[in-house]
């Protein structure tokens, strides 16, 4: 670009007659810069096609749907939670899915807590008896006021420590319905070691409502940098009563990457592709299944 903003000074000044000489370097200095600045331009423009066109042909872009139980995700592992209320059927969707072996029961390592003891399936509750699961609702809203009893949960599931041997750290609800292989092959392409490396030492998280810019709770997913960042640091976070919301602002604030994921998740409240209690689709989470039937018709609907 040098050379041939050398050439244009040369031209411009090479025939004007001294007394425009001033003029004639000020033309030649602006169509430098005029040039310049549209070759750049052209240059960051190529550069982003390029950089989106890769990843497009392998991997389709981030709303489309990919067939996601192709991809090698063998080394891609999982650590999965739920809270269980010691009431209503919560129990029940979470034994439905530990005897499909979905859900949080596909995952490489995978936890249930509570405030009652107990086992689902073969998995031991792990039991906090001061836990107070009951939560009021925000006034004037629908929403639960469940960020305390979420911020303790983090605390006992950071310092419990599994998280620390896998990629990924997931809170699941229980009437959230998953595959855990394909979201496997979503969260690969965002491993923290990959072409698509997410966040650096401080890790990433997942948006999966990205139309709105917004983490829901159906199913939040820290990768381990990010697990460690907001584990030792969620002291720092700011107070805001509805648990997903608390967890965005915060782990934002701590400076966890977020990154936008929609292709993998349907859940209700977000703009899908389709209809979330239908499971239609080659999606990897659906939300809100919240009875035990409807649940099990997901799995029917995914299995056929």
């Amino acid at each position: 670009m040098m050379e041939d903003a050398d050439q244009l000074l040369e031209t411009g000044t090479r025939s004007v007659p001294a007394g425009f000489e001033a003029a004639s370097r000020w033309r030649a200095t602006t169509r430098c810069s005029v040039v310049g600045a549209i070759l750049f331009l052209s240059a960051c423009v190529s550069l982003l096609f390029m950089t989106t066109q890769e990843r497009s042909d392998s991997a389709g872009s981030s709303n489309e749907i990919i067939n996601l139980d192709t991809v090698n995700v063998t080394s891609t592992t999982l650590y999965c939670w739920s809270a269980m209320l010691p009431w209503g059927n919560e129990r029940d969707l979470l034994e439905a899915a530990a005897e499909a072996k979905q859900g949080i029961f596909g995952c490489d390592g995978y936890a249930i807590w509570s405030s009652t003891n107990g086992t689902v399936g073969n998995t031991s509750i792990s039991t906090l008896k001061d836990l107070q699961m009951g939560v009021p609702i925000q006034w004037g809203t629908r929403w639960r006021i469940n960020t305390p009893v979420f911020e303790t949960l983090w605390k006992h599931v950071y310092k419990e420590g599994s998280w620390k041997k896998f990629d990924w750290t997931l809170k699941v609800d229980p009437d959230t319905f998953f595959i855990a292989d394909r979201l496997r092959g979503t969260l690969a392409w965002h491993s923290e070691d990959g072409a698509w490396a997410c966040g650096g030492e401080r890790g990433c998280y997942l948006k999966n409502c990205p139309a709105y810019s917004q983490l829901y709770g159906a199913a939040e997913i820290l990768s381990r940098n990010a697990m460690s960042t907001f584990g030792s640091t969620m002291k720092n976070c700011w107070y805001s009563p509805r648990e997903d919301k608390w967890l965005d602002d915060c782990l934002w604030h701590l400076g966890v990457h977020p990154r936008a994921e929609s292709a993998a998740f349907c859940l209700r409240g977000c703009p899908c592709d389709a209809v979330f209690y239908q499971c239609s689709g080659g999606h990897a989470v659906w939300h809100a299944l919240g009875q035990t039937e409807s649940w099990k018709n997901c799995l029917r609907a995914q299995s056929d």
